[in-house]
Parts: C-alpha cells; structure tokens; sequence
C-alpha cells in the first residue's frame, strides 16, 4: 500500500520512532493539536481500518473478523520493540485502575512528573507523551508516543468504562502502521 500523504507530512524512519514526540509538537503545532483534523483514517498491518470522530477518538474496524470494536478514548502511536511485548502482554487487558503492574499514556510535565491521560480532549503537551508502565505509583519504563499515526509505529488504544460499579481499563497494543489517509483525499 502507499502511503497517500502530503509532503509535508514527517514521516517515521525505522529505528528513530524515538523522534515520535518531536514530530507530534510539529505537527500539533501545524494543526491545533488535533489529528481528527487532518487525518480521516489509518490502517494496520492485519488490515484493522481506524477512524477519528470529532472528539479525536477512534474506532477500529477490525477487518479479519468484518467488526467494529468498541469506540476508545485515546490512541496514541509507539515504536514497540521484541522486549516491550512481553510487559504489554502482562498488562493491557481488561484490568482495574489499581492493579500493580499497568501501562498507561501519560504526559511529562515540565517539572519532570508523569500526568495520566485518559482521553484524547486531556492531552495539553503533545509532545511530550509516553506510553509508560508503572509499577504501583513508580513509572518504570516508557516510550515516546505521538498523537499522529505514522507508517511503522504502532497503535495503542485504551478506554475506560465502567462494569458493575468497578472502573476498568481496556488496553490494546495494536498492529503496525501501513497507511494513512488524510481528511480531503479520494
């Protein structure tokens, strides 16, 4: 597939997925911070067709089995690496907030400390966001994370909702990115 994108449009180069924050204050800036803008939709390397609403959440239509999965509050994009799978694996699926072992998106703050954000309308620094994993309070590891999907970074999604009285959190680390098609083109 190509990759149908603007010239000006950075593009993620293999093994630099480190430069995903720079090129997401770029881009912020370019475009008010807001993918939903700019992006109509994306796809994944099984075939999984993301979409934006207006709020900037997406939903991903999951071609293998012809469903759409449920809409997610915030997704973000992320070199992952044959290490990161297995702390993913541990960690993002159906689980409660106050687990032990979690990953969450989270901004840095200029004082050094990792804020959590849920959802897309919480991100205030683009540029400065981390798929982090957190052991009890204590972030132990992260990963730069851009709001802008780019060919050859990887989706994370995850959305909160409540199941009898208790918050939980769905995390899911999808495919690599192939393509993505900006809002305006055929």
């Amino acid at each position: 597939m190509t990759n149908n994108l603007p010239a000006d449009y950075p593009q993620a180069t293999p093994g630099l997925a480190a430069r995903a924050n720079l090129v997401a204050h770029e881009l912020a800036e370019q475009h008010n911070g807001r993918p939903q803008d700019t992006i109509e939709s994306f796809t994944t390397a099984r075939g999984s067709i993301y979409t934006y609403d207006e709020d900037g959440h997406t939903t991903r239509f999951k071609t293998a089995t012809s469903q759409e999965q449920p809409k997610q509050d915030l997704t973000v994009f992320v070199e992952v690496g044959p290490r990161d799978v297995g702390t993913v694996a541990a960690a993002y699926l159906f689980r409660g907030i106050n687990e032990a072992t979690k990953i969450e998106v989270v901004e840095i703050q200029p004082d050094g400390q990792p804020r959590v954000v849920t959802d897309a309308a919480e991100v205030t620094l683009p540029g400065s966001l981390r798929v982090a994993t957190f052991k009890g309070t204590r972030m132990v590891k992260n990963r730069p994370a851009s709001l802008f999907p780019q060919p050859g970074l990887y989706t994370f999604d995850s959305r909160r909702f409540d199941e009898g009285g208790v918050t939980r959190t769905e995390r899911h680390l999808g495919h690599k990115i192939i393509s993505v098609k900006p809002k305006g083109i055929g």
